[in-house]
């Protein structure tokens, strides 16, 4: 009976054990996977400065990146979440440039223009296309290729 009782003593401190080292190595993860997550967000800030010189001012930055979350949240519908779980700056940036161009396209819409008055003829005039005569046209060919035979067609239309 010692035995069964020393025997599920011991199973039972393995799996302490067993659970124990489980959450250490759990724990180390987390600990690793922040500090990657933590050192890629530095990276993108840098990047983020370097290509956008003018985020070097924080209340630029500030402003242009609220500006960023506002039109990302009514425009292209994300949820205050999402927004707070873009990491990669290649989002920001794409984010950034969707909203420019918004701006811009938002920017350049004009009211639309009214027609031109239609133009008013003078009296006399008609609204004809000037309709060119067979004798006229056969010269207007003989003129083009010189030929004998257009020659011969523009007397037999005077004819």
């Amino acid at each position: 009976m010692f035995a069964r009782n020393s025997f599920g003593m011991k199973k039972k401190e393995k799996l302490n054990a067993v659970t124990a080292e489980q959450q250490r190595l759990q724990q180390e993860a987390l600990v690793k996977q922040q500090q990657q997550i933590q050192q890629f967000v530095e990276y993108g800030n840098q990047k983020l400065l370097e290509i956008i010189p003018e985020w070097q001012n924080p209340e630029v930055a500030a402003k242009e990146k609220a500006a960023i979350s506002e039109y990302a949240m009514k425009e292209l519908e994300y949820t205050p979440e999402e927004i707070q779980q873009v990491y990669d700056y290649r989002a920001l940036l794409g984010l950034r440039n969707a909203w420019l161009n918004s701006k811009t396209v938002a920017a350049t819409k004009k009211k639309p223009t009214q027609k031109a008055p239609a133009r008013v003829a003078r009296p006399g005039t008609t609204n004809r296309p000037k309709t060119t005569t067979p004798v006229k046209k056969a010269k207007q060919r003989l003129a083009k290729t010189g030929k004998t035979s257009d020659a011969a067609k523009v007397f037999e239309q005077l004819i």
